[in-house]
């Protein structure tokens, strides 16, 4: 009995093991400025493109889901919506899934005929991270941020017949993707009429700045680059450049963001920053599942700012 009872804790300390093992290989998964559209989600419509990232010293790619009249109407503009991914390291290869919801909403009229563009987020996705990351035989810059703004946003406006002003503008994120949000709107409100963030890590970021930029033990960022602190510099800034703000997240545990943003929404009123709060009903940490639900409220959101862009 005894011996059987050792036998089984051994088989089950190597099964953790094993368990542990997988987990460390998907969280390690490697890291690719640029990565390949895949094949599904080209039947949607996406199309895959690249820039040359100078902050980054390497291609990057991203993924663009134009409208169907964009090949019709030649002289037409369109506004963009920038799509943050969450989870890392980045990729313009997730967040992919929600090109089936705005071909939908643009079939039914939800929003008008716009463009979504699927941002990499760099290897700490969304951040500008203090130092280049180092794998195995290679090395990365990490200016994921300066990517975005800097480097992207112009790259599209050139490229694409885009309403390039900020007028013209929207960013949304989920997760890491909804962190990077706020901070990139809150930090550059000349350049976006419009910011939602889905089920974003906000007491990470509460962490963020209450130690001065360190998230963990191994990753520490620059003092104030969080989304506590940008919103109370935008909070001086607010009267000149108005943002219309969401944050939306499921109404329960199911969604283990729930209290994070709920705290976040209660900080935002603190510092007078007008915004919207969408608790989804029934909804766990997945952007699927969050416009499964309450996609028609998402882009009720966004409308009254892309139709105003479009006239």
């Amino acid at each position: 009995m005894i011996l059987r009872s050792v036998l089984l804790v051994f088989l089950v300390s190597l099964s953790v093991l094993h368990g542990q093992k997988e987990a460390n290989k998907k969280h390690l998964q490697p890291f690719r400025w640029n990565n390949p559209l895949p094949a599904q989600f080209a039947k949607l419509g996406v199309k895959h493109g690249t820039f040359e990232s100078k902050a980054n010293k390497a291609t990057v790619g991203y993924n663009i889901l134009l409208p169907k009249v964009y090949e019709i109407e030649k002289g037409r503009r369109f506004p963009v919506v920038y799509l943050l991914h969450g989870g890392r390291p980045g990729s313009e290869a997730k967040h992919l899934r929600v090109a089936s919801f705005v071909n939908e909403a643009i079939a039914k009229g939800l929003i008008p005929p716009t463009i979504y563009l699927f941002v990499n987020g760099g290897p700490v996705s969304h951040y500008d991270y203090p130092t280049s990351l180092k794998h195995p035989g290679e090395e990365f810059e990490t200016k994921g941020n300066t990517a975005f703004v800097k480097e992207l946003i112009p790259h599209v406006d050139k490229t694409y017949r885009t309403i390039a002003e900020r007028k013209g503008r929207v960013v949304e994120g989920y997760s890491q993707g909804g962190r990077g949000t706020l901070r990139t709107a809150f930090r550059n409100p000349e350049l976006f009429a419009a910011a939602s963030a889905g089920s974003s890590g906000l007491a990470t970021e509460l962490r963020i700045q209450q130690e001065g930029g360190k998230e963990s033990n191994y990753l520490k960022f620059t003092p104030g680059d969080d989304a506590y602190s940008q919103a109370k510099e935008y909070a001086g800034r607010m009267e000149k450049f108005p943002m219309k703000i969401l944050l939306y997240s499921g109404n329960s545990r199911k969604d283990f963001n729930w209290e994070g943003n709920v705290a976040y929404a209660k900080y935002l009123t603190s510092l007078g920053i007008e915004h919207q709060h969408l608790l989804i009903p029934d909804c766990g940490h997945s952007t699927h599942q969050a416009y499964t639900i309450s996609g028609k409220e998402l882009f009720k959101f966004l409308a009254p700012v892309l139709k105003a862009a479009s006239r």
